[in-house]
């Protein structure tokens, strides 16, 4: 779909921009990720 093309060139735009470096300074192991901002902006999924 139009929508999902458009996701994909924006999230590539971000990571290209330094999403996953910027995530890398605020991720901590064993923070709980399941409460406020961490869970809506889903950090945890940077763990992998």
């Amino acid at each position: 779909s139009v929508l999902n093309r458009r996701v994909d060139i924006r999230v590539d735009q971000m990571v290209k921009a330094g999403l996953v470096d910027e995530v890398r300074q605020i991720f901590i192991p064993d923070a709980d990720y399941t409460k406020r901002i961490r869970q809506s902006i889903d950090v945890k999924r940077f763990n992998d």
